[in-house]
């Protein structure tokens, strides 16, 4: 087990049982539906591969 896991999945869990509002979100909204228009925006195209990777927009969002 990774250094550190344990206090992420007791912290995970101590939020999931108190109701934490990023969850219930999470189960209310359709993100799917954002992703199609996200799509749609223009990128740039990358003159390398140095550099950050490119992150997803819906996690932008």
């Amino acid at each position: 087990m990774a250094k550190g896991f344990g206090r992420v999945k007791r912290r995970r869990e101590n939020l999931e049982a108190s109701m934490d509002r990023l969850s219930l979100l999470n189960t209310l909204i359709p993100w799917e539906v954002f992703a199609e228009s996200l799509g749609q925006l223009e990128t740039k195209e990358r003159k390398s591969r140095a550099g950050r990777k490119p992150i997803d927009r819906l996690q932008l969002s």
